[in-house]
């Protein structure tokens, strides 16, 4: 689409205003001195014929409004797309139009992350955000351009996917889907932004699938610090500062504590503080939407018979069907290689990449929902007591969570 301005000095000032005021919408950067620097040798009469306001002038129609539209509502879905879908089939193209107000990150929608997907997204994901998440507008934006009419945004209608996988990308992190259940998917294929003077602007994506790659040498392993009471009379105890941890129900509907990255991050400086060396009591379960995996230290004897002799190497193994705490303490932990696929036998600890959703194990990427540290235990068949669980930090009510007593 072309975005040459018309003729006058009139139209050309309010051209280059629009522009400014899309490009710190879109990405955040301000050109207001490039626009007030566009005022230098304008003529007095076309100052004064600009305070009288933008001459009218008719908005030429692109090839896209003549693709069937629908018109965004505040805090609702695509409704239309799953009949749309129905009638025209997959790979049609429509446009939707999403009135200015509702691009700003304090949305209620964009604040909620109703968006399931990555690049395709759900036929309910909230347009506004999946926008967001493609990087064609700011993220963080917390109020609307006021030179903003609307934006136009063209979607291709695709079929149900299998899996949808959640990602981080450009301020706002998606959510997974592999439940079924939908009718239809879509993809984002451009976007522009309309003024209220008729100046249109198209929109170039920045999505960034790069990965921020985090190392766990960062001594700081609290998620978030709150306040409570205690019993105690002293002023001090009374506001002692305790963890807040998110707890999530894995594949054996027992509680696990959330993924996030002050769980693997190390304690201290002091290398008995490191992530690595909890593996020498400790074994790591983790899970993603579908699949649990185990990381333990590898044994003696896998030790001798590899090439990493001196060296400590790791065992990275997917599970071959979920299991409950306590069964999996008369397998014994780690568990033996009948109930596991081992995947990496030797592996060393550079060759793990610790990410803000998931981990890269020898540059393959798993999306990572849950994890949970438990101590290593012997087999056993009938003993009447399980082994305790690396609980430290969790308080009482994570502890009793986790032991099965609420």
């Amino acid at each position: 689409m072309s975005k040459r301005p018309p003729g006058g000095p009139d139209s050309r000032q309010q051209y280059s205003e629009d522009i400014a005021g899309y490009k710190h919408a879109a990405y955040g950067v301000d050109h207001g001195d490039d626009a007030a620097g566009s005022d230098e040798g304008e003529s007095r009469a076309a100052k004064r014929a600009r305070g009288r306001g933008p001459p009218r002038r008719a908005v030429r129609k692109s090839a896209d409004d003549k693709l069937p539209t629908i018109y965004y509502k505040d805090a609702g879905a695509l409704k239309e797309l799953g009949k749309m879908y129905e009638k025209s089939g997959p790979g049609s193209c429509i446009q939707v139009r999403i009135p200015a107000h509702n691009l700003q990150a304090t949305f209620a929608e964009v604040k909620g992350r109703h968006v399931w997907g990555t690049d395709v997204y759900t036929d309910d994901s909230d347009i506004v955000c999946a926008v967001m998440h493609c990087g064609y507008f700011n993220a963080s934006l917390k109020k609307p351009v006021a030179s903003v009419a609307e934006m136009k945004v063209v979607i291709q209608i695709l079929p149900p996917q299998i899996e949808y996988p959640v990602f981080v990308r450009n301020g706002i992190r998606s959510r997974a889907w592999w439940a079924g259940g939908t009718s239809c998917s879509y993809k984002v294929e451009r976007c522009s932004l309309l003024s209220k003077s008729g100046t249109v602007l198209e929109l170039p994506p920045r999505s960034d699938r790069t990965q921020e790659l985090i190392p766990t040498f960062t001594p700081a392993n609290l998620e978030r610090v709150m306040n409570t009471r205690g019993r105690e009379a002293s002023s001090e105890r009374r506001q002692r500062q305790v963890k807040e941890m998110t707890l999530m129900y894995n594949l054996c509907n027992e509680p696990w504590p959330k993924y996030n990255m002050a769980a693997v991050a190390d304690r201290g400086l002091k290398p008995s503080q490191w992530t690595s060396a909890r593996f020498q009591t400790q074994v790591l379960l983790m899970e993603t939407g579908r699949t649990r995996y185990e990381l333990s230290m590898a044994s003696d004897a896998d030790m001798e018979n590899g090439d990493g002799q001196g060296e400590v190497v790791y065992r990275f193994a997917r599970c071959k069907q979920p299991l409950a705490m306590r069964s999996m303490y008369k397998c014994g932990l780690p568990l033996p290689e009948s109930h596991v696929d081992v995947l990496e036998p030797m592996l060393r600890w550079e060759e793990l990449k610790w990410g803000e959703e998931g981990v890269d194990v020898k540059d393959k990427h798993y999306c990572l929902v849950r994890l949970h540290f438990v101590n290593k235990a012997a087999p056993h068949i009938d003993s009447p007591q399980t082994p305790s669980v690396s609980m430290e930090g969790m308080g009482d009510t994570g502890t009793a969570l986790l032991n099965g007593r609420v």
